[in-house]
């Protein structure tokens, strides 16, 4: 069943797979888009997405998961692994062999295992054995049943001829003894030959089973599967909590280098980058959330490294840069993100005013702190949001817009020491 997707203006989805680095298709087109990510309005408006893993099961998403705006898939795999581990010893024949012992990828189906030449192997069998034995005792049954018919229907025809012109009652019940039979004859004969071609077809496809099964033998390893980057992972994360952040940079860096395709590769970028942003490597910080932005975007951190990234370009003096990130966040779920990401934006675009004295970045660095006294009126900052527009009021010596703000403030139901310190800012 195929589902289109209808998005409001500014709609986006997150879409993070188990494993990573699952293909996006639209419309059954390959973006070349990989999972973690993030779609926005454009790219879901009437489309058909489709989520696509080599050894995995498609999936196609559903109106369901576009509301949801954030999307977590386990995919289901079309094959699996079987490990065997060392502390057994298993029995093959008259040979024991004592484990670890592990194969991947095993589709769907039954299984033989061989040792030959002291290698285990893991090969499949087919399962056309009940087929053909039904159909060859149908076909013996048919066979028979239609020999019988022939005979019958030969000796009817040869009484009958032999009455003809001597007794004619003889003569008219073998002709229809004949008839009838003849009708038996011809239906056993077609069901046998339809039988036949069956059986026929079963067996070409046997053999051309076992012979591609025979191709496909998986040999048991001698081996632990690999989980090496689990527990690097969660070494690396000890480290970050106990204060080593060095430590755990250098372990996080080497799972990069070592497990391209690991699963905690989102995590890990974003970590690197806030160990770096905590020692004050800002360069190298800013490195690692770009990483993250472009190819492992999680909804739990998107907006939060955007803010972050906004603050290291702000810091450096490049306002333009800070201002193109912060206009991609999305606000999923956060209101202290959103509060922070609304304030840097009119900071932002105050520092632009003072520059270059725009009534452009005036009005947006106004309407900016007035959203924010608007939408978050219990704020720890409100009272320095008060103070940004009375700056920018006083700097332009708007008199009428001062006296109204002033107004609005002593009708504020707010601390008294608060509104105090605000009133004083006037």
């Amino acid at each position: 069943m195929f589902f289109t997707l209808s998005l409001q203006a500014g709609g986006y989805l997150f879409i993070n797979t188990y494993p990573i680095r699952a293909k996006i298709l639209i419309d059954g087109i390959d973006t070349k888009i990989i999972t973690p990510c993030l779609l926005k309005n454009d790219q879901l408006i009437e489309k058909v997405i489709t989520i696509s893993k080599s050894g995995y099961k498609n999936y196609k998403l559903n109106n369901r998961d576009i509301e949801s705006k954030n999307v977590t898939l386990t995919l289901i795999p079309t094959s699996f692994d079987i490990y065997f581990p060392e502390k057994n010893t298993y029995k093959i024949g008259s040979t024991q062999m004592k484990g670890p012992v592990f194969v991947s990828e095993l589709k769907p189906g039954t299984y033989e295992i061989d040792l030959l030449n002291d290698k285990m192997t893991f090969s499949k069998t087919n399962n056309f054995l009940p087929f053909e034995a039904s159909l060859g005792t149908a076909i013996a049954l048919s066979f028979a049943s239609m020999i019988s018919t022939i005979v019958i229907s030969e000796y009817c025809a040869n009484q009958a001829y032999l009455a003809k012109g001597i007794n004619q009652a003889d003569y008219d019940f073998y002709a229809r003894s004949t008839a009838n039979v003849d009708i038996a004859k011809f239906a056993s004969i077609a069901t046998t030959a339809a039988l036949g071609v069956a059986f026929s077809s079963i067996i070409a496809v046997d053999i051309a089973t076992r012979v591609n099964n025979r191709k496909k033998e998986y040999t048991l390893l001698n081996k632990s599967p690999s989980n090496q980057d689990d527990t690097l992972f969660l070494t690396a994360m000890q480290f970050t909590a106990s204060g080593e952040i060095e430590r755990s940079t250098q372990i996080m860096r080497t799972i990069i280098s070592l497990y391209p395709d690991s699963e905690h590769l989102p995590l890990i970028h974003y970590q690197i980058g806030q160990n770096y942003y905590i020692t004050g490597e800002l360069e190298k910080a800013r490195n690692y959330w770009e990483t993250f932005i472009q190819d492992y975007p999680i909804s739990s951190y998107y907006d939060y490294v955007l803010k972050n990234l906004a603050d290291i370009y702000f810091i450096e003096g490049n306002f333009d840069r800070a201002r193109f990130m912060l206009d991609k966040a999305v606000y999923t779920d956060n209101m202290l993100t959103k509060e922070s990401i609304i304030s840097l934006k009119s900071r932002i675009d105050y520092e632009k005013y003072l520059k270059n004295a725009s009534d452009e970045n005036m009005g947006l660095a106004e309407s900016g702190y007035k959203s924010l006294i608007e939408t978050f009126p219990n704020s720890e900052k409100l009272d320095t949001y008060y103070f940004m527009l009375v700056t920018l009021y006083k700097s332009k010596n708007l008199t009428d817009k001062l006296i109204t703000l002033k107004e609005e403030v002593n009708n504020l139901n707010i601390d008294k020491n608060l509104k105090e310190l605000t009133l004083s800012y006037f």
